[in-house]
């Protein structure tokens, strides 16, 4: 019995040092947006122990009403075992701590849910990354949800289209596919600045871009009377590297969410002046001003590619042949759209 005793004695200062948690609460948030995407918010409240500049996450899974796990679609908010959750990170600043309303997001998009109004369940679950395991679980919380039917998403290869925003902002998307057989959209923001998106990704609605930048290549084409490498200014090659830029556009393609912003698609008239005339409003866009729309109905052929409405480096054909690689590679003016850059196509100004 002593011996017992000495050993509990010997274990308390470990055991009360233990990392350890408990949930007070959890409730639900419907119909929030975050990051320009529709969805709900779990709220907790919860105690951390012994856990001060420990680094841990509240998980929340996901389940069906009768207790098997919403299975992940798209590799997006999901366990290692391919079932739905979301999760955020904290860190608490004293040994122990109490947070009373601790929010973790999660898309519509991304719960998966079935055709039709179903119930569900969920909970959240406090996991430390130094023990490497979960250390309390909330209660459940439920909801009811409609899941629409998946639909299906068809890169617009060859088409153009033009969207606006509530503010005035203006996108005009070309979407390609480039010799390099990537599915590829160059979005013209406000008549100002061209940027290049690729499709790598679905939503349950829609088709998800994200931005590239280009950056030119440059080649070794000989060597100096050194041995130094002589390098070509331009090979006419480029490498991509993902930016921060994203769009998301809708199956049917008669909206977009850029970067958080929501874009309406409207439909172009003609060209102007490299901007776009709307019907159905009352002024034309260009280069940020307006004007009235009886001002657009002249227009004069374009200057650079005489009213031809093709790139002039590549005459429409999206690829330029590179004589230091001895292959043909994407127009580097035209982005592989095969469009003069000045008139977008058009032939007009």
């Amino acid at each position: 019995m002593k011996k017992l005793l000495l050993l509990f004695l010997l274990l308390l200062p470990i055991l009360s040092n233990a990392q350890t948690a408990k949930f007070d609460k959890i409730w639900l948030e419907f119909d929030v947006f975050q990051g320009g995407e529709k969805g709900m918010r779990v709220h907790t409240k919860f105690h951390t122990y012994s856990m001060k500049d420990m680094t841990g996450k509240v998980v929340v899974f996901f389940y069906h009403q009768d207790g098997s796990p919403v299975k992940d679609l798209n590799d997006n908010y999901r366990t290692t075992d391919g079932n739905v959750s979301c999760s955020d990170k904290f860190s608490p600043t004293y040994e122990n701590s109490l947070y009373e309303d601790f929010k973790v997001f999660i898309p519509y998009s991304e719960i998966h849910m079935l055709p039709g109004e179903h119930s569900y369940k969920c909970y959240a679950a406090v996991y430390s990354n130094s023990l490497g395991k979960y250390i309390s679980n909330s209660d459940w919380t439920y909801f009811t949800g409609t899941g629409v039917k998946e639909v299906q998403k068809i890169f617009p290869e060859g088409k153009s289209f033009s969207f606006a925003s509530d503010d005035g902002n203006n996108l005009f998307i070309t979407f390609v596919i480039n010799n390099n057989n990537e599915q590829q959209a160059t979005v013209w923001v406000d008549y100002s600045r061209t940027e290049l998106y690729h499709w790598d990704y679905n939503t349950s609605d829609g088709l998800g871009f994200n931005g590239y930048d280009l950056k030119p290549v440059q080649e070794i084409i000989g060597y100096d009377f050194f041995g130094n490498p002589i390098k070509s200014f331009f090979s006419g090659k480029y490498t991509t590297t993902r930016n921060d830029n994203s769009f998301i556009l809708q199956a049917d393609y008669s909206s977009l969410v850029l970067n958080g912003k929501y874009y309406k698609r409207v439909e172009t008239k003609k060209y102007y002046g490299g901007g776009n005339y709307y019907s159905g409003g009352n002024n034309y866009y260009n280069s940020g001003s307006s004007s009235s729309s009886s001002s657009s109905s002249t227009y004069q052929t374009c200057t650079e590619c005489h009213g031809s409405g093709y790139c002039t480096l590549c005459h429409g054909r999206g690829y330029t042949f590179n004589s230091y690689s001895g292959h043909d590679d994407q127009c580097p003016r035209c982005f592989g759209n095969g469009r003069c850059f000045m008139c977008r196509g058009s032939g007009h100004l």
